[in-house]
């Protein structure tokens, strides 16, 4: 029993707190960071990536996963505007074609040469994950706080790709904020990855790349995820209808 153990509830809480704080230290000093650029509307989505828009977003470069030494150049950009968010990305791929097999929705797109999207924009909706292969095809599902995941959940994405034989592949992607449970108000910040998987080749062996500082080559960590900070968003996002009502500054959200 707790009494007999001199071990009280307040001391219980007291480490949890101190748990996490902890956790909350360790993720803001090592988490990946970038500011939101919000446009009064978002740009084309074509694989040449040729929108002028685009120059407007920083450039998040991937660096392989723990454990790996991938040395392909991989970067990716993030915009808002009103209504959706925007991905582009840029693989250099030296083979003359990236292998992608999945065509159907909700296909393996994860397991081919392929991008994805890790979102999640308040601990009370969970995260969202989308991948786009090589070729196209999209897998998308939803974990909700409970931790079970639900690949039932598609969001309303639409996607461009193309590839340049032997020199690179390319990504363009919206997501309506609405699907991803964006919420409206000022001043917010997400929790957030992107990531790349390439396909064993050959004597190649497979390689994987994320822009969070992640601690291990496992994508599925929320608790690292990196942050966009400074998101602004009004009544057209279709968010919750209410602000957000906590900001805590540094702080990761671990489940215990």
């Amino acid at each position: 029993m707790i009494a007999d153990s001199g071990f009280s509830l307040s001391r219980l809480f007291a480490c949890f707190a101190g748990v996490w704080l902890l956790s909350g230290t360790l993720w803001a000093e090592h988490a990946a960071t970038v500011r939101a650029v919000i446009v009064p509307q978002g740009p084309k989505i074509e694989a040449t990536l040729s929108d002028p828009l685009w120059r407007k977003a920083p450039t998040l470069s991937l660096h392989p996963v723990p454990g790996q030494d991938g040395k392909l150049a991989t970067t990716a950009r993030i915009l808002f505007d009103a209504t959706h968010l925007y991905a582009a990305f840029e693989c250099e791929e030296p083979d003359p074609k990236p292998l992608a097999a999945a065509r159907a929705r909700d296909a393996d797109a994860w397991a081919d040469d392929s991008v994805e999207l890790y979102v999640l924009p308040h601990p009370e909706v969970g995260y969202k994950q989308i991948a786009i292969s090589a070729a196209g095809a999209v897998f998308d599902q939803a974990f909700p706080p409970n931790g079970r995941s639900d690949r039932a959940w598609n969001a309303n994405v639409k996607v461009a790709v193309a590839a340049e034989a032997g020199k690179r592949w390319t990504v363009a992607v919206a997501v309506p904020l609405q699907d991803l449970g964006a919420r409206t108000g000022e001043d917010q910040t997400w929790r957030f990855n992107v990531t790349r998987f390439r396909k064993a080749l050959g004597n190649a062996p497979v390689q994987e790349y994320t822009w969070a500082n992640l601690p291990s080559a496992d994508f599925q960590q929320p608790a690292a995820f990196g942050r966009i900070e400074g998101i602004a968003l009004g009544a057209a996002a279709k968010g919750a209808p209410r602000p957000v009502e906590e900001r805590h500054e540094g702080l990761g959200w671990t489940r215990l």
